[in-house]
This record gives structure tokens, C-alpha cells and sequence, in this order.
């Protein structure tokens, strides 16, 4: 993604995750500016990755391993390349409906000084009726 013009600090441009870069913190990757190195966010945003995932028990315990990669920059250039690798497990529990689970591990290999790293993290979901 990229933004043409100013945008104010809110509706620019953040990575972090599970759901967009594993193996960092919520908004974890993105530049930074101030005294505190604050988190300001960038114009520029290019993601990618790849996750396998494979059945391990009927349709209610999978393993997934994936690669996560990308960065978050002030303008259109590529600078600061991050990436992280991992595991995890996705469960579906009849008990709880179709509501999925997801549980990660990531370690990220490629990262910034400024960036803030997470090596577990979880999702819970809720289905749309």
C-alpha cells in the first residue's frame, strides 16, 4: 500500500500481529520520530508470506508453519526488510461451534532496533450469522 499526500498519524500505515506480521508486537513495525521514538507510521507498506498448514486430527486440530515478511516505511522505498518464522496450531471444538482458535510461535530473524517484538500470540474468532 501506499499513501498519496499527507494522512494523519491514525490512518497511516502499521504492521504487527497475528493476521498481518507474525513474531511482533500490534503496530510494532513502523517508523518512528521524537525524543521517545514514538510510533508514527509510515506511507509505505509492502507484506507477504506463506503458511502451510496441515491436518493433524479430522477437521478439529491443525499445524501450521509460516514465513512472514515485509516492511513499513515513511515514503516509497524499501529500507528496513523484516521477517520471522514460526508455528502453531488452529483448533475448531465442536463444543464452541465454528469459532476459531489460533495459537503462534514466531521468531523474527530479520528486524529493526525500533521494532517491538512478540514471540507468542493468539487469535480467538467469532462466525458471522
Amino acid at each position: 500500500g501506499y499513501i498519496f499526500g499527507d494522512a494523519p498519524v491514525f490512518e497511516r500505515f502499521y504492521a504487527g500481529g497475528i493476521g498481518s506480521f507474525r513474531g511482533f508486537e500490534f503496530r510494532g513495525i513502523s517508523p518512528v520520530s521524537g525524543i521517545r521514538d514514538d510510533k508514527v507510521g509510515g506511507e509505505f507498506m509492502l507484506l507477504t508470506g506463506g503458511e502451510y498448514v496441515v491436518p493433524l486430527y479430522e477437521k478439529i486440530i491443525h499445524g501450521v508453519v509460516f514465513l512472514d515478511m515485509g516492511t513499513v516505511e515513511r515514503d516509497f522505498t524499501i529500507g528496513n526488510w523484516r521477517a520471522s518464522v514460526g508455528a502453531g496450531v488452529r483448533l475448531t471444538l465442536p463444543f464452541f461451534g465454528t469459532v476459531p482458535m489460533e495459537f503462534d510461535l514466531a521468531w523474527p530473524f530479520l528486524k529493526d532496533n525500533d521494532d517491538d517484538t512478540q514471540v507468542f500470540s493468539f487469535y480467538v474468532g467469532l462466525p458471522f450469522f
